[in-house]
């Protein structure tokens, strides 16, 4: 189960993101994003989350979406004890602006784009299969898939800074 935290920390979504096997933070490489990302993190480590983080970042370009997400684990590691491994990073791609605008899902609407093919590398490393054998369909990703993209601060409030994530 996916649990989309949105943009507001209240307790109900740090309790969840206790509760969660896992916990993936989406960020964006824009200085807002990784400090919305922090706060979501350092909000869930006082209230005792420190394991089985995850982080990937949307509308990346080159490499600069690794880089946020290792910039993020630092400040994580060295202020939180935290340290979120590395779940991978979803291009910037018109193919997921376009879905947006239409509201249909990227991975139903454009499964062979960049970013759809990105996000079920990013589902597979946390279901711990490999890519070939997510369905291009997608999975618990693709419900999210329509809400990537936007604006750096709508990509990590909206889509991202999800709360918990749990193959089951």
């Amino acid at each position: 189960r996916v649990v989309d935290r949105g943009a507001v920390i209240v307790a109900g979504t740090l309790d969840l993101a206790g509760a969660a096997d896992r916990g993936l933070v989406v960020t964006t490489p824009e200085p807002t994003s990784l400090a919305d990302a922090y706060a979501f993190m350092k909000a869930c480590a006082r209230r005792g989350r420190r394991d089985g983080w995850h982080c990937a970042a949307s509308m990346s370009r080159g490499g600069d979406g690794r880089a946020a997400c290792e910039r993020l684990a630092r400040t994580a590691e060295r202020h939180l004890g935290v340290v979120p491994a590395f779940a991978g990073a979803v291009p910037d791609d018109e193919s997921v602006r376009a879905c947006v605008r239409s509201a249909r899902p990227v991975l139903a609407a454009a499964p062979g784009c960049p970013a759809s093919r990105a996000i079920r590398g990013i589902e597979s490393r946390l279901a711990g299969v490999e890519a070939a054998d997510v369905p291009t369909g997608g999975g618990f990703l693709a419900r999210l898939a329509v809400r990537w993209g936007g604006s750096a601060v709508a990509a990590a409030s909206a889509v991202a800074d999800v709360g918990g994530v749990s193959p089951r």
